[in-house]
């Protein structure tokens, strides 16, 4: 089979969407929306009967750390001059917040912009995210507060 002659069918046939929708009646799948068919992406992947494979999930996540990485190089100025783990932390936030909550992170961005790296961890471990993910904010704080790694 001529699997790009089959892939261009599937394209007209199916459509390329790049949201969640209803494959039943092309309503894009927001919270709160009432399921009538699969939910479906892409050229027909209905989510809930083939879901995506382990190396489709870490594409699209490398996918995902690009645009936040983009995104906070362009919209936090200290961003290029932080170091591996502090730039790790403020991406995971990012990463699980959007780049728009993250920067909501102020007094803890403040913190580390002047390198007190355990004040910026108590910010952290005070915020509504520590209720929501306590393992996760562990996590951050104990990388917050690694030594400093020289950009070489």
């Amino acid at each position: 089979m001529n699997r790009d002659a089959f892939l261009a069918d599937l394209i007209r046939d199916e459509n390329n969407v790049l949201f969640c929708y209803d494959d039943a009646t092309a309503s894009p799948v927001v919270p709160g929306y009432r399921l009538k068919g699969h939910p479906t992406i892409g050229i027909g992947r209905a989510l809930d009967v083939h879901g995506i494979s382990g190396s489709e999930s870490v594409y699209l996540a490398k996918n995902d750390i690009q645009r936040v990485e983009l995104d906070l190089a362009s919209r936090l100025p200290s961003w290029s001059a932080l170091d591996d783990p502090r730039q790790r932390v403020i991406a995971n936030i990012a990463f699980n917040a959007g780049v728009e909550g993250a920067l909501q992170f102020r007094n803890m961005l403040a913190a580390i912009a002047t390198g007190d790296y355990h004040l910026a961890a108590v910010h952290l471990q005070d915020s509504k995210l520590n209720g929501q993910a306590a393992a996760r904010v562990a996590r951050l704080v104990a990388l917050l507060q690694s030594p400093r790694i020289s950009q070489v």
